[in-house]
């Protein structure tokens, strides 16, 4: 691993995890939160966020955020983004509604659009958790790739697939709650020595910069088009 400079050891990270469920203290806000506890248990401050108690309007593809650097529409989006913002990683976590990430959780991202095209949290570095029955459908790979667009570096994933077999209630899963609580261990190491990601860092060269690219330029070009 790579040794870290003093300014480093001295500071302490910090981790906002994010929960995309309507339940906010539903299963995937229980096994974000047990993430959160393996981060605290190597000296990490944490905080939890629940978008299933904060008012996110729609995007309404204005494009401000192009010229303002951050999103005009006056609600609970810009304080979550700033928490973040502050954070070194995050553990950011959806149910899976029909085969998909909830409409809580797409809607922030949706927001979240400016960031998605300038990479704003380039360095960062994150835990995807995802709980679900049976299928997980698109909901894991979208929630990572979205993740991914965003510029963290994705650490790994809690995925919990069986709640049937546990009467629908994932802290009986003692078994997942435990990897649940490494990977909280693990998001903490990483962010200490900067992991780098190879194949993460190829697909945001050679295939999402390229793509935002096209993006900005077609929207500089055509200032008034609204998609």
């Amino acid at each position: 691993m790579m040794a870290r400079n003093n300014s480093d050891k001295n500071s302490t990270i910090k981790i906002v995890g994010l929960c995309g469920s309507p339940h906010p203290n539903g299963n995937t806000a229980k096994l974000i939160k047990k993430v959160l506890e393996g981060a605290e248990s190597v000296g990490a401050e944490t905080k939890f966020i629940s978008l299933g108690n904060r008012k996110i309007s729609f995007c309404v593809a204005c494009y401000d955020c192009v010229k303002h650097g951050h999103c005009v529409i006056k609600d609970d989006f810009n304080e979550i983004r700033a928490t973040m913002l502050e954070c070194d990683g995050i553990v950011i976590g959806s149910p899976t509604y029909e085969r998909e990430i909830t409409g809580q959780m797409k809607t922030f991202f949706d927001r979240m659009w400016f960031d998605i095209h300038r990479e704003s949290f380039f360095g960062k570095y994150a835990v995807c958790v995802n709980t679900h029955n049976l299928m997980a459908g698109h909901s894991v790979r979208t929630l990572k790739e979205l993740t991914l667009a965003l510029g963290y570096s994705i650490v790994g994933c809690v995925v919990s697939s069986s709640l049937a077999k546990f009467d629908g209630k994932v802290e009986r899963d003692l078994v997942l709650g435990k990897e649940a609580f490494r990977m909280g261990i693990k998001l903490v190491e990483t962010i200490k020595y900067k992991k780098k990601y190879f194949y993460q860092e190829m697909i945001r060269r050679f295939f999402i910069r390229p793509i935002l690219r096209k993006i900005g330029e077609f929207l500089y070009i055509n200032d008034e088009t609204k998609l």
